[in-house]
């Protein structure tokens, strides 16, 4: 039987689509015969062909072509259609055709391709879809390479994810340099790159994002210094000299403008000068202009907390007043300028306090971001106690404390739902530092669940997961789970998990899932998190009990490292679980040795850290060890919540 895979080749995502539907069939079976035709060179309709193509038949009135998305598969035996509501959705339906047929993608990159051996001439498919939510993407952090983020990339529409973020207003150099550099890993020779080296691989991954049709989300950091000339593309403290004109800029903190801690991104601006807000809006003019494949320009404040200008004109309205009213100023401007990308505006640190009497003049040039960055990950959205908002502290100009409920950064949510109705959706952190906390990877990947399933319930309608991009290891469980969650929120946990097991690691992957549950047990992630208070001797005792844990199902994973048969996927998911059962043992006697000696610990620790610095080469696909580092020294040091520092000033 021949396949006839007909396209529209003047859309390049429905030619990558095309290319990417015969390379996956071709695998699948290699006897196959399967031919591409453009139908730009048709004189004629094929009654026994594959079409792929746009059908405005599948959204309803008010869904939005650009960002929503739905999918119609109808394929009997190599003919019918693959029809999506937009370029991207038509990749998106090809690879959930493939999908369906047994295909599956368990991480980034070739090696965790799942590619059944079979033949194609009975596959039939039907279905049709729309996802649960129309916000389904992840943000650039962590240390990366080029290859990291673009297998990234690759990976999201193979999982129903439709945008990608990178953010930073000029380059996100800082997470290419702690790759690059290899920060914090001396066994590893620094290749470092200058800033217009990551710009070129900006300008790479740009293009792989808009070849894919993927939403692509621009900026966020940097619109508070590099407008006025300060260099924005890292947190490291600098010694920047200001100038009369940038130092005015500045907000006024304890009676000195200046580089909040030497840092420019984390230093917010004098908000009530006009001059100020129209740099501002100006800049985001210009760089739409220069940049006109932004799908969506974050605009984004300082990223620190409790350093808002305190000169007398700023005193005068809260910050998200002050925000407001530059937000309005950019919209009028863009308008302007005939320029209709949507603004993402944030509900973050001190803007959880809402306006009091600004509000948005054009709503819908908008879309609303919850960034409940200090919450727990010991509880979800759906588990939250119920915080009433008449309990809410009172604002109180740079002696804030942030709320580590989830319950009351909800609370907050809800304040500024009560003012302002628009698109929205979550940005939060689940594989930002936390998974760490979970060396098992399952009651993260469970709380993050719950959070998808509710975010309807709360009023928000999606996610962009702020996060490493190496969240791998041992498993890719949160991923998958996120992305089919955000597809179909009604999807069940165990289910879920049991089948993402079962392609991950083949017939014994329920046994690997029981195990790393027991694992994610021994370790309790409160306890990690240190939620719990003082340690017991159950946690010694737990704790203790890692080893046993790891010794009991160390035959089982044995076993399928020497079995030659196995799909090379699911032998490196093995492996991966021999590695991370050797870095499980040292963890757990860190934190043993913590509990017993809390000096001596910090030797454990360092060992803990130099394995994971021997091996990051050959984890550098599923493992971000400057992270892991970064997360575990800075609990150690007590500083478990992002901006304790902060919140003590």
């Amino acid at each position: 039987m021949l396949w006839k895979i007909v396209f529209d080749d003047s859309d390049p995502t429905i030619s990558f689509a095309a290319e990417e539907l015969k390379h996956y069939l071709g695998k699948i079976d290699s006897n196959q015969e399967i031919v591409l035709l453009r139908s730009a060179d048709l004189t004629h309709v094929y009654a026994d062909a594959l079409y792929l193509a746009v059908s405005g038949r599948l959204l309803s009135d008010g869904e939005d072509k650009t960002f929503d998305d739905a999918i119609w598969i109808d394929v009997q035996k190599g003919c019918g259609h693959i029809s999506g509501s937009n370029p991207r959705s038509v990749l998106i339906g090809v690879y959930r055709f493939l999908a369906e047929i047994g295909c599956a993608w368990i991480r980034p990159g070739k090696e965790g391709e799942i590619i059944p051996r079979k033949s194609l001439d009975t596959v039939s498919v039907s279905l049709t879809e729309k996802p649960s939510y129309r916000h389904r993407g992840m943000a650039i952090e962590g240390a990366v390479s080029a290859d990291h983020v673009l297998d990234m990339i690759d990976w999201l529409p193979k999982a129903g994810m439709n945008a990608y973020f990178i953010q930073f207003l000029d380059v996100p150099f800082v997470f290419y340099d702690r790759w690059y550099a290899h920060l914090g890993n001396e066994t590893l020779q620094p290749t470092p790159l200058q800033v217009e080296e990551v710009r070129a691989i900006k300008f790479r991954t740009v293009d792989q994002i808009k070849k894919r049709g993927l939403l692509y989300h621009a900026a966020g950091h940097g619109w508070t210094c590099e407008p006025f000339g300060i260099p924005g593309n890292t947190w490291d403290e600098t010694d920047h000299t200001l100038t009369d004109e940038q130092r005015s800029s500045l907000a006024e903190v304890k009676g000195r403008r200046r580089l909040w801690k030497g840092i420019a991104l984390n230093t917010n601006l004098c908000y009530s000068k006009g001059a100020v807000r129209s740099r501002i809006a100006q800049a985001v003019v210009d760089y739409i202009q220069k940049n006109p494949q932004a799908d969506v320009l974050h605009l984004w404040l300082a990223d620190d907390s409790n350093n808002q200008c305190e000169c007398a004109a700023c005193r005068g309205k809260r910050p998200a007043d002050w925000y407001l009213i530059l937000l309005n100023e950019v919209d009028r401007l863009m308008g302007e300028n005939g320029l209709s990308q949507k603004v993402v505006f944030l509900l973050y640190v001190d803007l959880l306090w809402p306006p009091v009497t600004e509000t948005l003049q054009n709503p819908e040039r908008f879309i609303m971001m919850f960034a409940p960055i200090t919450r727990s990950y010991s509880e979800s959205y759906a588990d939250a106690p119920w915080f009433q908002e008449a309990d809410l502290p009172d604002y109180a100009r740079n002696h804030l404390s942030f709320p580590k409920s989830v319950g009351e950064n909800l609370a907050w949510l809800r304040k500024w739902q009560q003012k302002f109705s628009c698109d929205n959706f979550a940005f939060d952190y689940h594989y930002m530092w936390d998974h760490f906390f979970d060396p098992g990877y399952w009651q993260v990947p469970e709380v993050l669940l719950k959070d998808i399933k509710s975010l309807r319930k709360i009023g928000m309608n999606g996610l962009v997961s702020c996060q490493a991009q190496r969240t791998w290891f041992p498993t890719g469980l949160g991923m998958h789970l996120m992305a089919a969650g955000l597809w179909n929120r009604d999807i069940d946990f165990e289910q879920s998990a049991s089948d993402y097991f079962l392609q991950a690691f083949g017939e014994d992957g329920l046994l690997a899932k029981e195990y790393l549950c027991r694992l994610s047990a021994a370790f309790e992630p409160r306890y990690l998190r240190r939620e719990t208070g003082p340690a017991t001797d159950r946690d010694l005792q737990r704790l203790t009990g890692v080893h046993g844990v790891i010794c009991d199902f160390m035959p089982t994973i044995q076993r399928h490292l020497e079995d030659s048969k196995q799909p090379a996927a699911a032998r490196l998911s093995w492996k991966y679980l021999t590695l991370h059962a050797e870095y499980c043992k040292l963890l757990a006697d860190a934190l043993v040795m913590e509990i017993n000696d809390k000096d001596a610990s910090h030797a454990e620790f360092e060992k803990a850290y130099q394995w994971a610095r021997a091996h990051e080469w050959e984890l550098s696909p599923v493992l971000d060890v400057f992270e892991l580092q970064y997360t575990l020294r800075r609990r150690g040091n007590d500083q478990d919540a992002v901006f304790d520092d902060a919140t003590k000033t």
